[in-house]
């Protein structure tokens, strides 16, 4: 199914049918939906470039697994608040098959990025993971939040030269899997058009850390500010793999930070 084709509940697909009680400019280019357990929906829609906060009265609105996922696929990242393991286990089925499940708990001094309190740069996970989910259990006092960030617009701004050079910059491959090959390259351009990332600096080969192109597309990225947000227990946040960038702020206070990592593998 094509991303744009993925078909969204009405309340969601017209936005005009919720009564307006304030708007602002829409920061994040994304579509982002929060159901709390008292009726009061969010949306940030970035179709029509505002941000619209709508009670909806005595009717409750859930959104279900099958409307996440056709959101996620639409707008490549989704932050759903204050849900159900259930509710978790069956959005996780229905994108597809997982690979591997991951404890992140933030770990003092780990060498482990994926248990490092530190800042965690923006980048990619295995590219055998289309989708990654997060469920968040418990958060730290202080920092630690999730940022999102979309690399198209700097890729579109590179000249078509540098844009062709990054296709044939390759990465470090994670090695998880048995028959992980040795690399990846940073851009693959799929049979229908489709642009996909594999991105973690630190797994670029040395002779290309100097490239023109790939300075300039760092250059790029550090000039677009990504979204921050900091999950609270019961929080899901997924995101298309291939499509967005992420990363981590800094865990300090308690630490005491818990979330649970799903690699899942698209279906085709």
């Amino acid at each position: 199914m094509n991303r744009r084709d993925a078909e969204l509940p009405t309340w969601l697909s017209n936005p005009d049918s919720l009564p307006l009680l304030s708007s602002s400019p829409c920061e994040p280019e994304a579509l982002q939906v929060g159901i709390t357990p008292l009726g009061r929906g969010q949306v940030t829609c970035k179709c029509r470039q505002y941000r619209i906060f709508a009670k909806m009265g005595s009717t409750t609105i859930k959104i279900n697994p099958q409307e996440a996922r056709a959101l996620l696929l639409r707008e490549g990242w989704l932050h759903i608040p204050s849900q159900s393991e259930s509710f978790l286990e069956e959005f996780v089925r229905i994108l597809g098959r997982t690979l591997y499940v991951t404890d992140v708990i933030a770990k003092e001094g780990s060498k482990a990025l994926v248990t490092s309190d530190l800042e965690l740069d923006l980048h990619t996970d295995h590219p055998s993971a289309r989708w990654i989910v997060w469920y968040c259990y418990r958060q730290s006092d202080e920092g630690g939040e999730s940022l999102i960030l979309d690399p198209m617009p700097a890729y579109l701004g590179l000249s078509e030269a540098h844009r062709e050079a990054l296709k044939n910059i390759y990465l470090f491959e994670h090695r998880v899997f048995p028959d992980d090959p040795e690399s990846c390259p940073l851009v693959r351009e799929k049979d229908n058009g489709e642009l996909h990332f594999y991105y973690s600096f630190w797994l670029v080969r040395e002779e290309d850390k100097h490239h023109p192109a790939l300075i300039e597309f760092r250059r790029r990225l550090a000039s677009l500010p990504p979204y921050r947000l900091k999950l609270a227990p019961g929080d899901i946040l997924a995101v298309d793999n291939h499509r967005l960038f992420h990363g981590r702020a800094k865990i300090g206070g308690n630490k005491d930070r818990f979330l649970k990592r799903f690699w899942i593998a698209e279906i085709t």
